[in-house]
């Protein structure tokens, strides 16, 4: 399997696309980290994806702030030991001209 042993950090992980996107790479062997605002939404995709909670890591928090994002990872690494993965599934974005928008 390709993701054998891999860690996949999801942002926006508790549901939708992010949610689906963990179910395949658990299927792949992966090991995932996901990544929601709300606490009940990750443990309901924790229930349904893996019950034991050995591959499956989570973390709350607004992960568009630079310093839950470093704690995240951070918590993610002491956990797995690296990060080999990032699927960036947020669903809420701020509209604006994309020449408006900066690197940040």
């Amino acid at each position: 399997m390709e993701f054998e042993n891999k860690v996949v950090l999801i942002t926006g992980g508790g549901g939708g696309i992010g949610k689906a996107a963990a179910r395949r790479f658990l299927e792949e062997g992966a090991k995932v980290a996901l990544n929601s605002r709300r606490h009940e939404v990750l443990d309901s995709a924790r229930e349904e994806l893996d019950p034991s909670g050995e591959r499956v890591a989570l973390f709350a928090g607004d992960a568009s702030k630079p310093e839950t994002a470093r704690n995240f990872v951070a918590a993610v690494v002491e956990r797995f030991g690296g990060v080999d993965v990032l699927v960036n599934s947020t669903g809420i974005f701020r509209i604006k001209p994309f020449e408006e928008e900066s690197e940040e």
